[in-house]
């Protein structure tokens, strides 16, 4: 969804259109100029748009060459894409390179509740998206730390509104036994290898939800659950099942999150957060052989019961 607004860029009068996009209950407006409004495209994001109504962030956005200030940014890759991510008088700067030096350039307030990104002229034209990944997925990093989330390595199965998550080495492959209990169980499969748990609005359960960058392609829509149990899966000669508690189980977690490392406020927020979900949901170690990913069972012997469901929820 979206609407249309006038604001004024630079003195002059635009035209602009502001579309919504929700992820992870992240709520951003982004004002999208008349000379990207027919071509700007966000991919996969587009199946995650909303009305842009009391967002959690605004970003504003300038067709125009930007560049990064003197602020000693720490340097990532993504893909074919390196960004840079520095701090300077309480903003965050944002730099994203390409095909060639400073495509795009963003600049967001310490709470990232506003910002802006400069958007080069020819990627403009192209009808790159402000937000294209990987600008969306750090600014998500940043505000899920925030509000009380974890964005982890791993992947969820859904069925009925509940879920069961998996995070390790590929906890769920893309092939399964024809016929397979697994196939049975699952309702819906969050592929890819990222997912967002964020505490609910009481604070009385954990919650997974999608994302639209998962890197085994987009899904066609935002998809939600309780999670009933994390399962941390890790090669092992032998099959065995044990449950983690207390700092165990938060630094278990903590191993499979991702978070932004060149944030130092996002540290204790990310650990406070770690230590809520680890007491409200069980956490299990699964090891599993190296050639057999998926355990070839039937569905109601005990390994079953024990590998695949949550076993410490009433």
């Amino acid at each position: 969804m979206s609407c249309t607004s006038v604001i004024r860029i630079g003195g002059k009068m635009g035209r602009t259109r502001l579309q919504g996009i929700e992820i992870a209950g992240v709520r951003i407006a982004v004002e999208i100029p008349s000379a990207l409004r027919d071509r700007a495209d966000l991919g996969a994001g587009a199946h995650f748009e909303c009305s842009p109504v009391d967002p959690d962030l605004r970003v504003g956005v300038r067709i125009a060459q930007g560049a990064l200030p003197d602020c000693d940014p720490v340097v990532y890759a993504s893909g074919g894409s390196t960004f840079e991510v520095g701090e300077l008088q309480g903003e965050w700067w944002i730099a994203i390179h390409g095909r060639s030096r400073y495509e795009r350039v963003a600049r967001f307030d310490a709470e990232f509740r506003e910002g802006e990104v400069w958007i080069a002229p020819a990627l403009a034209r192209e009808g790159l998206h402000p937000l294209a990944h990987p600008l969306d997925e750090l600014v998500l990093l940043h505000r899920i730390a925030r509000q009380g989330g974890l964005v982890v390595h791993g992947s969820a199965v859904l069925r009925e509104g509940r879920a069961l998550v998996f995070v390790g080495q590929d906890p769920i492959p893309a092939e399964v036994p024809d016929g397979g209990a697994w196939r049975r169980w699952q309702g819906r499969r969050l592929e890819g290898d990222r997912v967002v748990m964020r505490l609910s609005e009481d604070h009385a359960c954990v919650r997974v939800h999608s994302v639209p960058w998962q890197s085994g392609g987009g899904l066609a829509s935002s998809a939600s659950a309780r999670i009933d149990a994390i399962h941390a899966i890790e090669t092992s000669p032998a099959i065995f099942a044990s449950r983690v508690v207390g700092d165990g189980a938060v630094t278990q977690l903590l191993s499979h999150v991702l978070a932004p490392v060149h944030d130092p406020q996002s540290a204790s927020a990310l650990l406070e957060t770690a230590s809520r979900v680890a007491a409200l949901v069980p956490l299990l170690r699964l090891g599993l052989p190296a050639e057999r990913r998926v355990v070839p069972f039937t569905w109601g012997q005990r390994h079953a019961a024990l590998a695949f469901a949550p076993p410490f929820v009433s």
